[in-house]
């Protein structure tokens, strides 16, 4: 199995997760500039 599967796999395992995650990055960036 390949590591991009893995990280498929767990972004369909916890979709909320990965969506935080990514909100979070965005507001970082945003608040850094």
């Amino acid at each position: 199995m390949s590591p991009n599967d893995r990280s498929m796999n767990m972004r369909w395992e916890k979709p909320g997760y990965q969506e935080l995650r990514y909100g979070m990055e965005i507001t970082m960036y945003i608040s850094n500039r």
